[in-house]
């Protein structure tokens, strides 16, 4: 449940042509973007960092406000906007310039609209107000 999700470690394909409960696929992992993607293990744990908002089950994430509500979260009082100054501060001091991700590390690998126009091979579908 919950609204378009964006995730660093984790990507995915989307067909929103397909009914519900059909439209992602090859979702696939890569813990902290530092080695080989794999397929995701749904018999695994994973551990998720998130704000407070989605944490608690807003946006429609609703799965995620069961461990919320049974205390089954570690809050860092940390204000995300402030981690990602912090690390562009970081990187700027180090001389570093902050770049654009590689498309392999985008969240949506592909994405095929509700009207089957596939997004990743043209640049525009005939009817665009479908989006």
């Amino acid at each position: 449940s919950g609204s378009y999700p964006y995730a660093s470690g984790l990507r995915f394909e989307v067909d929103a042509s397909q009914g519900k409960g059909s439209r992602v696929s090859n979702v696939e992992v890569n813990s902290q973007v530092a080695g080989d993607w794999t397929a995701i293990d749904t018999s695994a744990t994973y551990t998720v960092v998130t704000n407070d908002f989605i944490a608690s089950g807003q946006d429609g994430y609703d799965t995620f406000a069961i461990p919320f509500d049974a205390g089954d979260y570690e809050d860092t009082f940390t204000e995300y906007a402030q981690g990602f100054i912090d690390y562009v501060e970081a990187l700027t001091a180090d001389g570093q310039n902050l770049i654009k991700l590689p498309e392999a590390e985008y969240s949506t690998q592909r994405y095929i609209d509700s009207g089957g126009c596939d997004h990743s091979a043209v640049a525009t579908c005939a009817d665009d107000n479908n989006l």
